[in-house]
Formats: structure tokens, sequence, C-alpha cells
């Protein structure tokens, strides 16, 4: 049985096996939680290797994941499928103050949105549908597109970006990043010009895109 590890996947390094994983994740329209839960396997496990606290996935938890969507794993170790390159599952609803829910928390169908003009048909993209007016003035029912690979805060100054940051809850917030004052820390602008200052930013992803929403499908 194969294993997820630092020299498979893509390329001899572990950048290249977690990039499958968090593709495979986004394809299928799953949050490290959801695929957890679904699969009755530890989310730390997943989290610890996408974060690289971990050095490799064990046989059995791929093989319970792949199982989830009824993929090989080979499927879910390449993180390819030409096949849906054209549609990004849905796997977060914005609510209030620009907090993210895994779709799995609220009620509601799943979707999968048409991939917007200007995003590579090969980028690992994630998709977030916002509710209400938790990022007003950008409409409710409009799509923010994201990257599902995480960049260092550092990379990110002045952009939007879906963040997870230290004492902040489970769920990440939609925030623009600002240089905080001291050293490592970071200031975060909610929508509403509100400031949370000189926190430790854990996740960051770049919000590529906000866009009506063209939908695929239901699922």
């Amino acid at each position: 049985m194969q294993e997820i590890q630092n020299s498979g996947a893509r390329g001899e390094n572990g950048d290249g096996a977690r990039h499958a994983l968090r593709a495979w994740l986004a394809r299928n329209g799953l949050t490290p939680n959801s695929a957890a839960k679904k699969a009755g396997v530890s989310v730390g496990s997943i989290y610890n290797f996408l974060d690289g606290r971990s050095q490799s996935l064990s046989s059995g938890v791929l093989l319970k994941l792949a199982q989830v969507v009824g993929d090989s794993v080979d499927a879910l170790l390449t993180g390819v499928a030409p096949e849906a390159k054209s549609h990004i599952y849905v796997t977060h609803r914005v609510g209030g103050r620009g907090e993210m829910f895994d779709v799995d928390d609220l009620s509601g169908d799943r979707l999968k949105v048409t991939r917007p003009p200007g995003i590579a048909a090969d980028a690992d993209v994630a998709a977030a549908v916002i509710e209400g007016q938790g990022l007003h003035p950008v409409p409710s029912g409009w799509v923010v597109f994201f990257e599902s690979a995480a960049r260092s805060p550092e990379m990110l100054l002045g952009q939007v970006a879906v963040v997870r940051y230290s004492g902040g809850g489970p769920r990440p917030v939609i925030r623009t990043i600002r240089r905080g004052s001291r050293a490592g820390t970071f200031t975060l602008q909610a929508f509403t010009g509100e400031l949370l200052e000189d926190v430790e930013v854990t996740a960051a992803h770049r919000v590529i895109s906000f866009a009506a929403p063209e939908v695929d499908a239901q699922v």
C-alpha cells in the first residue's frame, strides 16, 4: 500500500505531496475537518501533514480518505482530475464578520461553481459563498475564490486573505493583512474597517477573486 510522504506524490519533497492532498480535497469539495469526519480518521493527522509537522500519512488513512468519494489512492496521491478542472467545489460559507464555516457546519446544498476567467485551469483554488452582509459591500451570494495552499503572511501584506490566527478560534476569517507593531505580528482589518492588532497569523491563503456565481450544479 502506498503512503504520502516526503519522497512521494509530486516531486521529491513534502511540498509536492501536500499540494496533491490539498488539490484532492478542493476537487472533491472537502475540508480537512469534513474529510476526516466522513473517513473516520483523526483530523489532527491530516492537519499535521499539511502543516509540515509530520512527514507522512499512513496507507490506512489514505485508503479511508479515498473511499469517501470512491476514488483510488492513486487519484489522491497525484491530486489530478483533468475532467474537473473547469469547476470548483464550494467548501465554505462566509457568515457574519467575515467568519468562514465548513459547508458541513451549515444546512444547505453543496455547490460546484464554474472557475472564473483569469484563474488557470491547473490552479489549486477553493471557493466560499458569501451569506448575508458579512463582507459588505461585496454582495450576498457572491463567491470568494482563494488559494488552497497557505503562504507566509509577509508575502500578503496589504492583500485580502483567508486567515487563521492565534487565539482566533477554530474558524478562519477574511481579512486584509497589515504589518503589526512588533516583529512577527500582524494587524488584521475587517471589511468594516475594524482592526485586530498585533496577532500571530498561523495560516494565510491569498484571496484571488470575488465574483458573481456561475453555479454549475448542486450535489
